[in-house]
C-alpha cells in the first residue's frame, strides 16, 4: 500500500543496529512508552521503534547477537589448557616401609598445552562473519516487512479515525432532524410515519458509528501488536488526513533485484557454507 526505496532500508536497519537498545526505544516510543501518533516520529525513528519493541522481530534480534558472539568467538586464540596429576598413589603400608606417602612414593606431572590451529582460524573467522552478514540481511527483510505492516496499520487508524468523526457529524444531524421532525409531527405539519422514519435513520446511523468505533479499536490493538507499544491516535482527523496524503503520494521505487536483503542473506550463506568448507 505504501512504497518506499528499498535502498534507503539498510540506512534505517544500521542506524537501528547501531543504537544502544534502551535510548533507541526512548527516541521512538517517548517517555510514556506508546506511539502518540499526534506527535508521529519520522520514519527512521518508526524502523528504530519496531526493530526494538516488535514481538515478531524477538528471534531475529536473537539470532544476530548469537552470531555476533560467534564471530567474537572465532577472533579469539583458544585458551591454554593446564594439567596437573598426581600418579602412584600409595594406600596403606610403603613397600619399604616408612617411606614418605607425599614425597618418596607418588610422582607428579605437570602439562602446558596450547592449540595452534594451521590454516583453519582464517576461514573459520570468515565463515562466521559471513553467516552473521546473511542474519543481518534476514532482519533486513523482516525489518521491511514490519515496517510496511506499521505504516499500513497506522493508515487504517487514520482512516478509521477520519470517518468515526464524519459519523459523529452525522448521528448529530440525524438526532436534530429527529427531534425536529418530533416537533413537526406533534404540531400536525408533517405525518408521524415522516417522525418515525427519521428515527430509524438516526438508529441506523449510531449503529454505523458503533462500528466505526469497533474497527477503530481494532486498528489501535493491531498498531500496538506490531510496534510493540500501545499506539494513541491522531490528535486531530485533520491530522490523519495530512498522514494519508503524504504518505500515499510516496513514489514508488525503481525495481532493484540486487538490492533484495533476501538475495543477499543467500548470497552470504553460500559464502559461508564455502570457508566452512
Amino acid at each position: 500500500r505504501f512504497a518506499f526505496p528499498l535502498r534507503l532500508l539498510p540506512l534505517l536497519v544500521l542506524t537501528a543496529l547501531a543504537l544502544p537498545p534502551a535510548r533507541a526505544a526512548c527516541a521512538a516510543a517517548g517517555p510514556s512508552g506508546r506511539l502518540d501518533l499526534a506527535t508521529l516520529p519520522d520514519d527512521d525513528t518508526l524502523a528504530r521503534l519496531v526493530w526494538e519493541h516488535s514481538p515478531d522481530l524477538v528471534e531475529s534480534r536473537t539470532r544476530i547477537a548469537g552470531d555476533r558472539a560467534t564471530v567474537q568467538r572465532s577472533e579469539l586464540l583458544p585458551n591454554p589448557t593446564l594439567d596437573a596429576s598426581m600418579n602412584t598413589i600409595p594406600l596403606g603400608v610403603t613397600n619399604p616401609p616408612g617411606l614418605d606417602k607425599l614425597n618418596q612414593v607418588p610422582n607428579y606431572a605437570f602439562g602446558l598445552a596450547e592449540l595452534i590451529e594451521i590454516g583453519k582460524r582464517g576461514p573459520r573467522q570468515r565463515a562466521a562473519s559471513a553467516s552473521l552478514e546473511a542474519t543481518v540481511d534476514d532482519a533486513r527483510e523482516s525489518l521491511r516487512g514490519q515496517w510496511f505492516e506499521l505504516l499500513a496499520r497506522i493508515g487504517a487508524i487514520a482512516g478509521a479515525q477520519i470517518r468515526v468523526a464524519a459519523m459523529q457529524d452525522l448521528v448529530q444531524d440525524a438526532d436534530r432532524l429527529a427531534t425536529a421532525e418530533d416537533q413537526r409531527a406533534g404540531q400536525g405539519d408533517v405525518p408521524q410515519l415522516d417522525a418515525e422514519r427519521a428515527h430509524l435513520d438516526a438508529a441506523h446511523l449510531h449503529s454505523t458509528l458503533e462500528q466505526e468505533r469497533q474497527a477503530f479499536a481494532t486498528a489501535l490493538l493491531e498498531c500496538g501488536r506490531i510496534a510493540g507499544v500501545p499506539c494513541e491516535r491522531f490528535a486531530s482527523p485533520e491530522q490523519a488526513q495530512r498522514f494519508l496524503a503524504s504518505h500515499l503520494a510516496m513514489a514508488p521505487a525503481q525495481p532493484a533485484i540486487d538490492d533484495r536483503p533476501d538475495l543477499q542473506a543467500l548470497q552470504a550463506r553460500a559464502q559461508s557454507a564455502e570457508a566452512a568448507v
